[in-house]
């Protein structure tokens, strides 16, 4: 949370997720995805946290969101 403020974020528009990054299906993930629009911008303080490898996180993002 000190992380996101020292950017400005505000805490509604923080997603903190407990649980593993084994697979997508954690539920502020999904609600984080349903909220976030292409003007927004995504800042994830610790990549790895976010799924178990590179080709894992890759496949989740761009064949969805067309980067």
């Amino acid at each position: 949370m000190a992380a996101a403020r020292k950017l400005g974020i505000e805490n509604e528009y923080t997603f903190i997720e407990k649980a593993s990054g084994k697979d997508f299906k954690r539920p502020e993930y999904q609600l984080m995805k349903r909220m976030f629009r292409e003007e927004n911008i995504l800042y994830i303080k610790s990549l790895d946290r976010l799924g178990r490898n590179k080709q894992m996180i890759l496949d989740e993002w761009v064949g969805k969101f067309n980067f």
